[in-house]
């Protein structure tokens, strides 16, 4: 395993509801420890992208590898990880604590039934100390802030052992100071783990402040490529439209 290696291939995939085309030629590929970030708009297709990739729905043409073995004969699901649009909004009253829940990341990787030994409560230790959640383990998942669910969560995938880290929209609903900490933890475990992580956000800033690479999506692709070379003007008018001007700025702000 090489860490160039081309871990995600879609080739010409294709997907429609019926007449309804979603994505159309879609070609691209994510190596490993790739930090990619999903724009487009509302409707451009995104969420069906992730769908595919996590192997819910089958595409309605083309071809999808991943880790080399075509997506029908793919049965490896444990090594993506996988945190859910909203995953923080969790019932107040929900009775399952910290450790608990990122417990039952093992439980997702392991299958139901197979004992928990000493290897897989350190991998919790180890999930819930990456994202600093240990303090919170016998806390009701409830009782945190949004941002520190959404850590909640990030743990639960990791206890995994995932090799890929897959967030829809992360951010929603998590206030600003949540999110500046939510990236950095993000790109912490990029760097010095080499998980390859995909996201999907509607913030272009962040894209350009912190994904190495950026997917534009408006049912076929617009661009793809290093996130300072692709996000200008005239690719954001491709995605959203004549009028949209939303240019990323501060570019000392980079943080990668």
């Amino acid at each position: 395993m090489t860490d160039n290696e081309t871990i995600i291939t879609f080739k010409d995939v294709n997907f429609a509801y019926g007449e309804i085309q979603i994505l159309k030629g879609l070609t691209f590929s994510i190596k490993r420890g790739e930090y990619l970030g999903v724009i487009g708009p509302n409707g451009g297709g995104k969420t069906t992208l992730l769908k595919i990739l996590l192997g819910l729905i089958d595409p309605t043409g083309g071809t999808i590898e991943i880790f080399g073995k075509d997506i029908h004969r793919f049965t490896e699901w444990y090594r993506i990880g996988y945190v859910p649009q909203r995953a923080q909004e969790v019932e107040a009253s929900f009775p399952a604590t910290v450790e608990e829940v990122v417990r039952s990341g093992r439980t997702a990787r392991k299958g139901i039934g197979h004992r928990f030994d000493h290897r897989d409560q350190l991998l919790v230790e180890d999930a819930m100390e990456l994202t600093q959640v240990k303090k919170y383990r016998n806390t009701r998942i409830g009782a945190l802030s949004g941002g520190e669910r959404q850590r909640v969560f990030i743990a639960r995938a990791l206890a995994g052992e995932p090799a890929v880290l897959i967030l829809d929209e992360p951010t929603t609903g998590i206030d600003i100071a949540s999110e500046k900490a939510f990236y950095e933890l993000l790109g912490k475990l990029n760097r010095d783990k080499k998980l390859t992580i995909l996201f999907v956000t509607h913030d272009i800033d962040v894209i350009y402040h912190e994904a190495q690479s950026v997917l534009c999506l408006n049912h076929d692709m617009v661009c793809h490529g290093l996130s300072s070379d692709v996000l200008k003007e005239d690719v954001i008018k491709r995605l959203y439209g004549e009028r949209a001007t939303a240019v990323p700025h501060n570019p000392e702000h980079h943080h990668a």
